[in-house]
């Protein structure tokens, strides 16, 4: 697989893998210090938890260490993309090789969607990620934060998505 040319993984974690990752011969964990996540199948529905009223039923194949999700729709049978801070998804592939042995591959991709000089930056002051945690500005780039390398901590990948989620329905109804 093309995809263990250009991520290693750094921390395994335990659980139950999705089955149509687990068939591309990829396992849960952290890669390259964080930059991406594969969260096994529990995490991954705590994950997209508060995201359900929007994405249905969704599972998360891939987090980015800035808390963004790759996902599997069923009722699309699609990969898509989340930014989490805009609550916003993108149509990916419909196919889960080309995702993770082509698109992620991708040295724009690494850069504008991974965001991996910046990801790279931040596990030099922070340490690189545990499983199951992001890197989050505070405040939120939704709530007016600029982003900049200090405004960033380390926090859990789930409450994150869940509290921005909640976020995101609430400005929904307001509109």
């Amino acid at each position: 697989m093309i995809f263990f040319d250009h991520f290693r993984m750094t921390s395994p974690s335990s659980g139950e893998a999705y089955d149509k990752l687990a068939d591309l011969g990829l396992q849960q964990g952290v890669y390259n210090e964080g930059l991406l996540l594969v969260p096994d199948l529990s995490t991954s529905k705590q994950i997209l938890a508060g995201w359900q009223p929007l994405l249905g039923d969704a599972t998360v194949l891939a987090t980015t260490a800035f808390g963004d999700i790759f996902f599997w729709s069923s009722q699309f049978e699609a990969v898509f993309f989340l930014e989490v801070q805009r609550g916003q998804s993108t149509f990916v592939t419909r196919n889960l090789d080309f995702l993770f042995n082509d698109f992620l591959l991708k040295p724009e991709i690494h850069e504008d969607v991974l965001r991996e000089s910046t990801a790279a930056k931040l596990f030099n002051k922070l340490g690189a990620l545990n499983v199951n945690e992001c890197l989050v500005a505070e405040p939120w780039l939704r709530h007016g934060g600029n982003g900049s390398i200090d405004t960033y901590t380390r926090g859990s990948l789930v409450v994150y998505s869940n509290l921005v989620a909640t976020d995101v329905l609430s400005s929904m109804k307001q509109d």
